[in-house]
């Protein structure tokens, strides 16, 4: 009894060690099976001391200790075989336990009746047994806590050794304190296993989120890493513990946080991003994320690595959605905002030009209007593509914007002529030569080009495009389909286009516009046949403005519409009035921009204007300029038939200054020919102009239109008119534009002034 004492106390220590880890950590259940068999087999040797267990069996009859011994050891087989499962992460098969279970029963039970003393011998083996096995089934399924399985063999050992000398009657205290010692020695395997475990199961949720993981100490070395962080880093299997976290990242923040002292105040958890140069040589992006926390008076660093490639390319997909045009593909205005900072800082180092190119479709919107926007967003995808073509590797390309297209030519040669500019901006220009191909059709698209050149006029991206824009609106109120260099005077236009379309907006409502009139005379009769209607405007805010400012910014803002609308209405009026005072008919001639022409309602307000006025259709003539013959053919040719039938006529104004292509001629219905102030000044002075005067003449005559002679000053240019059979004359030689009260006054008088 008194060598059972210490048997007893271990027994009692063991399970409670047992259960006290399981009581920590309730998802160890292993450890509570153990303690649960511990117990068992504890209770078992209280009842040997007691004689009821196995050492109390005799001879005669069936002994009771049998009864209570056999369950108890089959319990305690049960708890260690099914803790050990648990322990492997294996699962448990009840049918299979309870059917062993009851073959060691039986078996123990039997072998009483075959020999004395057998059943403690078999019970014997049967633990040693189970233990053996539970250390075989560690090896197998957790290789790692092998140390734990030769704790399980050498306890089995230790049991048969005890269990023999118990049952012999040679116990001695060495040995029981033998037994001790190795259950002690598993207690502390078993805590040594469940610290292992909790480790491995920090590295694997650390794995789970796909980063690597290190626990750092106050001086830098690393003292836990999972393995997540060698495959990422491609380093050698093996542990990492004790390195230095300086010679894993070499020259990061980290590492010099790591091993100095705490200076990071709140600014905890940090984060860094390197690169990390792997062992093939190659870049692999990080990101670092770490904060501090204390442990026993030292402060330690907690760090995830992270591997940043994914975030690198999701960030550049980003960007370059964010950056990008999505009907062309091409660089957007945010692209091209980065695009030309960067050429002109190096255009800036290099001591060379940036020139920017803005291209502009022109009458663009028609084909909008006319074919719908996909058809309009396959002309700029063509566009682009033919853009793209023609420019180097070293040029930016982006869309602007709706129809306009930026080209930035980095590290020009310096020049006075700006040569390299302006022969870029040609090619740009011709790629625009051969018509677009859409499905069936075919369509001619011409580009005005603005170009602005860095450092002459610019040295920041905001500042050179306006300019080029500005260039481009230059180019357009040009006549399009031209190239223009941005110079000082246009940002001054500018300024002034700002203040005219703020002011034109009231200009109509406030009654600030007023109609003069300039006679037209037969060349031979000097009697007066017709007026032209001339627009003049006295701002309230601007004072007098001349046509020649607010009409293009009207043309430009849409506004020239509702303007030509109002001259139409009071040009017919005034005629009205003036036939109504003085018996005398007078046709009157008005200007029509090409937007009037092109407008839906312009038959429909021509018709009003005559009806609202009384005026027969006969005495109204639309001037109309080359550039409006060749904005939209067929649109304009239908317009011009249907005011033709009405008893409209029609003048073809500043014949020879704009694209003179003579073809237009015979495919319009024209009336007349106005012949451009500019073939008139010095005519008697110039033989070629009087030539070239005389051709115009006859030219007109074939094609049975009649000729208006612009500009006439001097009696000598009257008579080489006559001579070249010129119809009519408009000029400061006749009448200057007068008021209407005035030319009343002249048609009143018994003979024209």
């Amino acid at each position: 009894m008194n060598l059972l004492v210490p048997m007893l106390l271990a027994d009692a220590a063991f399970s409670g060690i047992l259960v006290l880890l399981w009581w920590m950590r309730r998802r160890y259940v292993f450890a509570l099976y153990w303690g649960l068999g511990q117990i068992a087999l504890a209770i078992n040797t209280l009842g040997s001391s007691l004689g009821l267990g196995f050492g109390a069996i005799t001879p005669a009859g069936f002994p009771q200790g049998l009864l209570i011994a056999t369950p108890l050891l089959a319990m305690a087989i049960h708890f260690y075989w099914r803790g050990c499962l648990h322990f492997c992460g294996r699962s448990f098969a009840p049918r299979r336990s309870i059917t062993v279970a009851a073959a060691i029963l039986a078996a123990i039970v039997l072998s009483h009746f075959y020999s004395k003393g057998l059943p403690e011998y078999l019970a014997i083996a049967a633990l040693s047994g189970s233990l053996t096995g539970c250390g075989i089934l560690i090896c197998r399924h957790r290789p790692e806590h092998r140390f734990l399985a030769w704790l399980f063999w050498l306890r089995a050992l230790m049991n048969v050794l005890i269990g023999f000398h118990f049952y012999s009657g040679l116990l001695t205290g060495e040995l029981i304190m033998l037994g001790g010692l190795v259950k002690l020695m598993m207690a502390l395997g078993l805590i040594h296993a469940v610290t292992q475990l909790y480790i491995q199961r920090t590295e694997k949720i650390a794995d789970s989120t796909g980063s690597g993981f290190m626990l750092i100490d106050s001086k830098g070395r690393i003292e836990l890493a999972n393995a997540r962080i060698r495959d990422m880093l491609g380093l050698p299997p093996g542990d990492l513990s004790a390195q230095s976290l300086a010679s894993l990242f070499p020259g990061s923040r980290i590492a010099a946080t790591a091993g100095g002292p705490d200076e990071s105040g709140n600014g905890f958890p940090a984060s860094e991003e390197i690169e990390h140069r792997g062992r093939d040589g190659q870049r692999l992006p990080l990101l670092l994320l770490w904060g501090t926390f204390g442990e026993h008076f030292e402060r330690m660093l907690l760090l995830q690595v992270f591997d940043d490639r994914e975030r690198k390319a999701h960030e550049l997909t980003l960007r370059t959605a964010a950056q990008t045009d999505p009907v062309t593909g091409l660089l957007n205005r945010s692209g091209l905002q980065q695009g030309l900072d960067e050429a002109l800082r190096a255009s800036l180092a290099e001591g060379s030009e940036c020139a920017i190119f803005f291209i502009d479709l022109d009458h663009f919107n028609r084909v909008n209007d006319s074919f719908g926007h996909s058809v309009g967003d396959e002309l700029l995808r063509l566009a682009a593509e033919r853009l793209a073509r023609i420019i180097d590797p070293t040029k930016i390309l982006a869309r602007f914007g709706g129809d306009e297209f930026v080209v930035v030519a980095g590290t020009l040669p310096p020049s006075a002529e700006h040569e390299e500019a302006v022969r870029a901006a040609g090619a740009l220009l011709a790629a625009f030569d051969t018509p677009f191909e859409l499905g069936n059709m075919s369509l001619v698209i011409t580009a005005s080009i603005g170009v602005a050149i860095a450092p002459l006029h610019g040295m920041d991206a905001e500042t050179l495009i306006k300019s080029a824009d500005q260039a481009m609106y230059a180019a357009k109120a040009s006549g399009r389909h031209r190239i223009v260099l941005f110079d000082e005077s246009m940002d001054t236009r500018v300024r002034d286009a700002i203040l005219i379309d703020e002011a034109l907006r009231t200009a109509i409502g406030a009654n600030e516009f007023r109609l003069v009139f300039q006679p037209i005379v037969d060349a031979h009769s000097g009697e007066w046949v017709k007026a032209e209607a001339l627009i003049r405007w006295n701002s309230g805010r601007l004072g007098v403005v001349q046509p020649d400012r607010f009409i293009p910014v009207a043309e430009e803002n849409g506004m020239i519409v509702e303007i030509g609308n109002w001259v139409l209405i009071e040009a017919c009026r005034t005629v009205r009035s003036w036939i109504d005072a003085s018996g005398r008919e007078l046709k009157v001639a008005v200007n029509v921009s090409a937007l009037q022409l092109l407008d839906r309602r312009f038959l429909d307000n021509v018709d009003s204007a005559l009806k609202a006025s009384s005026l027969p259709p006969r005495l109204l003539e639309l001037e109309i300029t080359e550039r409006v013959l060749i904005d939209d053919e067929n649109a304009v040719s239908t317009v011009i038939a249907a005011l033709k039938a009405r008893g409209i006529s029609f003048a073809l104004d500043d014949f020879g200054t704009g694209y003179s292509a003579l073809s237009y001629l015979h495919r319009f219905p024209l009336d007349t020919l106005k012949i451009d102030r500019g073939f008139i000044f010095s005519l008697e002075q110039s033989p070629s102009r009087q030539a070239l005067v005389r051709s115009i003449v006859a030219m007109a005559g074939a094609l049975s239109m009649k000729t208006v002679a612009e500009g006439v000053e001097t009696e000598a240019q009257a008579g080489l008119l006559r001579e070249a059979g010129c119809s009519y004359m408009q000029g400061y030689l006749y009448a200057k534009p007068l008021e209407r009260s005035a030319i009343l006054a002249a048609l009143s008088a018994e003979r024209p002034a």
